[in-house]
């Protein structure tokens, strides 16, 4: 299973905890706490003295602190390392306060300072003799109540997934290793999950399009192997599956590599192209491959009858398929509406609506539908008949009338920038059944 995370921390010590609690206050995502056995057993409960820390600047200041720690390190420690940690103590001593952890006060409410060994000020900061106890229990109880933090306790990382798993050798010394998540064991189910990341990257790592050679008879262009740097071109039509997702950043180039798809296509193959436009981009495209474009609007000139069904519509059961979709679309526009009940005089008006067209040669609409709702004896006919007049009779009837748009064109853009948001859903429904009819009509 892959488990999908912006962040991921492995090791819930206070180093881990402390990490995991900064990642999810900075807004950016989930963070995903991984430790091996229960977050409360970590060595950071068994230290007992105190943490070290200028916090009364009467008396102390960074560069007493900064001397007395090199004298104690018997000026090998690194200086700049040295004078990095005592500067940003004081911070980290305010984000732990800020967690929940308490350090001994005196008194007047100010931090009850104790001073060690090779400390020439008091600077230590501590709770009783269990400083790590108590530390690992404020951060424990913020990371638990932090919605936007995931602890999995008893769980192992086997591997950090980095870039010899896209074929690249990767050694203790190659720099600007890149880590695109890990592979962690859950013991519980016996199994290894994926956690990553869904970035383009990342993603790439379990694509078979990042480490294989597709060099295919009739294939497009789908970008570049990056080992190899050939060409990746694929034709679609030899995969089990043709589906495909385009994913990236903002500003990616997402929709110009859609549009270049959509190009190659029609002018390599004669697949059709059916898009459906919710920005309407992809008019002024469509237009130039000679497309058809049909831009449904309210008040708009360009009608789809929702009614239509072309041979072969439900594969054998076209009053079952047209009723579910008659169904589907009510729910869109009353959702609260629509029972058992209702679903039966949908069922049987469906079907004599059928009937008609087959003695009359004249296909149905969905005001011919509510017509014949008018005509039935029960009340909740006529209830949902006063459901749909909006959408037939009234000022949103843009799917109640014969289409007058060439749906038989290969190349069909389906343009819904402008429809509003009381047409959108049951814009959706329509648009979707009307692709379908394509499809039959192609089978």
């Amino acid at each position: 299973m892959i488990r999908k995370f912006d962040f991921l921390v492995i090791g819930s010590g206070v180093a881990g905890m402390s990490y995991a609690l900064q990642a999810a206050a900075s807004g950016k995502g989930k963070v995903a706490l991984v430790c091996k056995t229960q977050i409360e057993e970590a060595n950071t409960a068994k230290a007992q003295g105190g943490i070290a820390s200028v916090t009364n600047l009467k008396v102390d200041d960074f560069q007493k602190h900064i001397h007395d720690t090199l004298i104690a390190g018997d000026y090998i420690s690194d200086p700049s390392a040295v004078e990095q940690v005592v500067k940003k103590a004081p911070e980290g001593i305010k984000r732990l306060v800020e967690w929940g952890v308490n350090f001994d006060k005196q008194e007047d409410g100010s931090f009850d300072l104790h001073r060690e060994g090779g400390h020439s000020e008091f600077r230590i900061l501590h709770h009783a003799d269990d400083t790590g106890f108590e530390i690992q229990r404020g951060l424990i109880e913020a990371v638990r109540r932090h919605p936007d933090i995931v602890v999995l306790e008893n769980h192992f990382a086997v591997e950090i997934i980095t870039q010899h798993h896209l074929g690249i050798e990767v050694t203790r010394r190659t720099p600007d290793i890149e880590c695109f998540g890990a592979y962690i064991l859950d013991p519980d189910t016996r199994k290894i999950d994926t956690f990553r990341t869904l970035t383009t990257e990342s993603l790439a790592v379990f694509m078979p399009f990042k480490v294989q050679e597709i060099q295919e008879p009739g294939g497009i262009y789908f970008g570049e192997n990056a080992i190899s740097h050939n060409l990746i071109l694929c034709n679609m039509k030899n995969l089990l599956n043709q589906s495909m997702m385009l994913l990236g950043i903002p500003g990616s180039g997402k929709s110009f590599f859609a549009k270049l798809l959509i190009v190659a296509i029609a002018l390599s193959t004669k697949d059709d192209i059916i898009i459906l436009d919710p920005e309407g981009e992809y008019t002024p495209l469509v237009k130039a491959l000679g497309g058809t474009v049909m831009c449904f609007a309210v008040g708009g000139s360009d009608w789809l009858n929702a009614m239509a069904m072309e041979e072969g519509y439900g594969e054998g059961s076209p009053v079952a398929f047209k009723s579910q979709f008659i169904m589907s679309l009510l729910k869109q526009i009353d959702p609260d509406g629509i029972r058992a009940h209702h679903k039966s005089i949908i069922d049987r008006c469906v079907a004599l609506v059928l009937q008609d067209q087959k003695k009359t040669g004249k296909v149905p609409t969905l005001c011919t539908l509510r017509e014949k709702l008018l005509e039935q004896p029960e009340q909740e006919a006529r209830d949902l008949a006063l459901t749909m007049e909006l959408y037939t009779s009234g000022s949103l009837n843009i799917f109640a009338h014969e289409t007058n748009v060439d749906t038989r064109n290969r190349i069909q853009s389906y343009d819904i920038h402008d429809l509003g948001e009381e047409l959108k859903q049951p814009g959706f429904v329509t648009i979707t059944d009307a692709m379908i009819n394509r499809v039959n009509y192609n089978w």
